[in-house]
């Protein structure tokens, strides 16, 4: 099951970090499979890892209501 499907208020990107060296590096992202979340423009949430798609429901519930 897709999480973005069950999230409409937020917004979910997959980036390619091989495609841009210099904002993979800005990002900090060390490894692969990294999520990472924002609020405000500010990073508030970083795992690298495979997430189950509940983790990132639960995640994401948190992210939106603070």
């Amino acid at each position: 099951e897709n999480a973005s499907s069950q999230i409409s208020e937020l917004n979910i990107y997959k980036y390619n970090v091989d495609s841009d060296m210099t904002l993979t590096s800005q990002l900090g992202v060390r490894g692969v499979p990294t999520i990472k979340g924002f609020k405000e423009g500010k990073e508030v949430f970083n795992r690298v890892g495979i997430m189950q798609t509940n983790e990132i429901i639960n995640l994401s519930k948190q992210l939106i209501n603070g």
